[in-house]
């Protein structure tokens, strides 16, 4: 079995500690998109402040630059949200111990991050 255990491992896995490190490292503070997970928030060892909450109210940072977690089915939203901003994507944190192939990958354990700023 020892096979099956290395095809199901997740290559692409990246803790959010590295997310805390990269965010000192850079001076850009993180936010996330919609909503985040408590493992997320557990990893990367605090909250996150959330741009467009649950309840419809929106904080929109007041940096010129800085980083947004987004999962997949937000990206487009976050295109839309920050049209007159340059986005780019930075890293995807996956702390997903299984690949995306596995039937026990999940979604909720990921989030890509992009780099907004001001044009």
């Amino acid at each position: 079995m020892p096979l099956s255990k290395a095809a199901f491992q997740n290559d692409n896995y990246k803790s959010f500690t590295e997310l805390k490190q990269w965010e000192e490292k850079n001076n850009i503070p993180v936010y996330e998109f919609a909503y985040f997970t408590p493992e997320i928030i557990w990893e990367y060892g605090g909250s996150i402040p959330v741009i467009f909450k649950q309840n419809k109210t929106t904080t929109l940072p007041k940096e010129k630059t800085f980083a947004v977690l987004v999962g997949l089915n937000k990206q487009q939203e976050l295109k839309e949200a920050f049209k007159e901003y340059t986005i780019e994507k930075v890293t995807r944190y996956d702390i997903n111990p299984n690949n995306i192939a596995h039937k026990k990958y999940n979604g909720r354990l990921w989030r890509d991050l992009f780099l907004v700023s001001t044009k």
